[in-house]
C-alpha cells in the first residue's frame, strides 16, 4: 500500500481542527454593555406627539441650586476704539485732494478712481471727482458725480452740504 501525503487519518484530523477553530471566539475581552432605552408611550394619533409635562417648581431648600446662581457677567464693548492707521481709501483721498489743490486734476481723478474701486460707497470719492470734473469744465460729469455722492451721503453731514453746493454750481453752468 502506498502512503500519500494526505492520508484519510490526516484529512480527518484537519477537518476536526477546522471545526474546532471555527467555534472559538476571536475576541476574548469583556463584552460591550447593553443599554436599554425606554420606549416612548404609544400615541393615539400617529400625527400627534405627547404634550410636554410641566416642569416642577423648585422648592427653596438649605442648599443652593442652579436657580440661586448669580446672572452671567455681561462684557460691554469699549466706548472708544484705539487710533489706527488710516485706510487705503483715506490715503488715496488725501493724495487726490493734494493733487486737486495743486491743480493736477488728472492725477486727482486717478487717485479718486482708485479709491472708488476699493470703496464705491464713500461720498467723499464722488465729491473730489465732481470738483475735478467741474474744474476741468465738464459740468455734466460733475453733476453725475454730485448726484451719486448725494445718494451715498447722510443728510445733514458736511460732505452732503459740499455735494449740494457742487450740484448747485453744476446747475448754474
Amino acid at each position: 500500500m502506498r502512503t500519500t501525503p494526505f492520508s484519510l487519518r490526516n484529512v480527518a484530523l484537519l477537518a476536526l481542527l477546522l471545526v474546532l477553530s471555527a467555534c472559538t471566539p476571536i475576541y476574548q475581552g469583556p463584552s460591550a454593555p447593553i443599554i436599554l432605552m425606554p420606549s416612548p408611550p404609544p400615541a393615539t394619533d400617529p400625527n400627534t406627539y405627547p404634550s410636554p409635562q410641566p416642569r416642577p417648581q423648585p422648592q427653596p431648600g438649605p442648599y443652593p441650586g442652579p436657580e440661586d446662581k448669580p446672572p452671567p457677567t455681561v462684557i460691554e464693548p469699549i466706548a472708544s476704539r484705539p487710533r489706527v492707521a488710516p485706510s487705503a481709501v483715506d490715503s488715496l483721498l488725501d493724495s487726490a485732494w493734494n493733487a486737486y489743490r495743486e491743480t493736477r486734476y488728472d492725477n486727482a481723478v486717478a487717485f479718486a478712481e482708485r479709491a472708488q474701486r476699493i470703496d464705491s460707497r464713500r461720498p467723499e470719492v464722488y465729491l473730489i471727482l465732481g470738483n475735478c470734473y467741474l474744474a476741468k469744465e465738464q459740468p455734466t460729469q460733475a453733476r453725475q458725480m454730485a448726484l451719486k455722492g448725494i445718494a451715498f451721503s447722510s443728510s445733514g453731514s458736511a460732505t452732503r452740504h459740499k455735494l449740494d453746493s457742487l450740484l448747485a454750481k453744476t446747475n448754474a453752468q
